[in-house]
């Protein structure tokens, strides 16, 4: 953010900005529109269904006060410290940062449009002024819904 707001500066031009952040990200992601998105984004067959493989009909327990519950299956969501879940995630955070590139705002830098930025979960929505801010988010929240994702408020 440090380089667009120099940027910005030196184009003189007027900048505005929100910071997003999901809650429960890897819980509440919808696998079936996961593996929608991997095949949306060319992703071979047969890595989606070893992807599918990892991830489907996974069961957990709860151990409270060291008495461990029964078996449940997860039938939403990524599992926590599984290595392949942060790689999953992405992708579908890839296919909400496609989809909001192609709306027509930001900021110009150069020849380069710009309207939002990422890292892990987080999305900075970048725009000229609070209008085009709103419409960008209200754009990410349709399509991370879609997705089982919800920004916190």
């Amino acid at each position: 953010m440090k380089i667009i707001n120099k940027k910005i500066w030196e184009y003189n031009q007027s900048l505005q900005y929100v910071f997003t952040d999901f809650q429960k990200t890897y819980d509440s992601i919808r696998t079936d529109r996961l593996w929608k998105c991997m095949e949306e984004l060319k992703i071979p067959k047969k890595v989606i269904n070893m992807c599918k493989t990892c991830v489907q009909k996974t069961r957990s327990a709860v151990r409270i006060e060291g008495t461990l519950s029964s078996f449940f299956e997860n039938k939403t969501g990524l599992k926590q410290g599984d290595s392949l879940s942060p790689i999953l995630f992405n992708l579908a955070l890839q296919k909400v940062i496609q989809s909001i590139k192609m709306v027509p705002s930001g900021i110009k830098i150069g020849k380069e449009q710009l309207n939002v930025t990422a890292y892990a979960d987080d999305i900075a929505v970048i725009g000229k002024n609070k209008i085009e801010i709103r419409q960008l988010f209200v754009e990410i929240e349709n399509i991370a819904r879609k997705l089982g994702l919800h920004i916190n408020q």
